[in-house]
């Protein structure tokens, strides 16, 4: 009788262990597919932080310099298929986007 209850501790310790494994399994399979998504998304994020900053540089270009005498020159990025934010001839703010060269 001893030894059959000490068989059914180790079993039931032994389930529980796997149990908890299993467990740990789903939450990084999950925390796998949150990292692709971030993945996916922080270009985005980039991008749109890069037109906040081309944003920022027109109004201060716009409101500031008119007191101060004093322009921001306009970001430039390495990567030519970044987004900017560039005037047109009638003034109008627009994305630009320039296409990667190395793209087909």
């Amino acid at each position: 009788m001893n030894r059959h209850k000490q068989i059914r501790e180790y079993l039931d310790s032994f389930l529980r262990d796997f149990q908890d494994s299993l467990a740990r399994l789903s939450i990084l399979g999950q925390l796998k597919k949150v990292i692709e998504r971030a993945q996916k998304d922080v270009g985005i994020v980039v991008d749109q932080s890069a037109l906040m900053q081309d944003l920022l540089i027109y109004f201060q270009n716009t409101c500031i310099s008119s007191f101060t005498g004093n322009k921001i020159p306009e970001r430039k990025p390495e990567d030519l298929s970044l987004p900017r934010l560039v005037q047109d001839k009638k003034g109008i703010l627009r994305i630009s986007v320039c296409p990667n060269k190395n793209s087909n």
